[in-house]
């Protein structure tokens, strides 16, 4: 369909493009004030990392893609990860397996780096330090099954009062 109709992922001279390997993608959240002190841990960190060159530019691809940074405006809603102004500090890396063991590093180092700055982690992108399983997720894991039980049967019940 046309271009405003859908957003591509990729882009060059104005057609779609084809990403030739999926990618994996880490991301972390930080108040928009430890922004600066932010971007400059991140990049003591990324500096090590091998890029790969830009889109369409000849050379062998490293395991990190594109590192962006975005500005996002905080909000009360129920289960948002921004309640306040934030910067995402984002990474795509290469989705080659080859690479796996230097991706998973390089987001462990990112994670300790951004410790400081009570980093929030993106819940659907990677993040091994953070979503590490502890013994209270085991022991919440446990305990799922009766809690979910309570939840749907009162659901129900509200359910029922609402639609009567």
């Amino acid at each position: 369909g046309p271009w405003y109709n859908k957003l591509s992922l990729t882009i060059k001279d104005g057609k779609e493009t084809s990403m030739g390997v999926v990618d994996m993608q880490a991301e972390f959240f930080v108040a928009i004030a430890d922004g600066q002190n932010a971007i400059q841990a991140v990049w003591d960190v990324a500096r090590q990392w091998k890029f790969s060159p830009g889109w369409g530019d000849a050379g062998e691809r490293g395991f990190v893609d594109a590192m962006e940074f975005r500005q996002i405006r905080g909000d009360g809603a129920w289960m948002s990860p921004h309640p306040i102004d934030s910067l995402g500090i984002h990474i795509s890396f290469n989705g080659d397996p080859k690479w796996f063991p230097e991706v998973t590093n390089a987001v462990s180092l990112l994670e300790k780096a951004l410790q400081p700055f009570n980093a929030r982690a993106h819940w659907g992108k990677l993040a091994p330090l953070t979503f590490a399983p502890s013994s209270t997720q085991v022991h919440s894991f446990i305990h799922f099954p009766s809690i979910y039980s309570v939840v749907i049967s009162q659901s129900a019940e509200y359910m029922n009062y609402l639609f009567r």
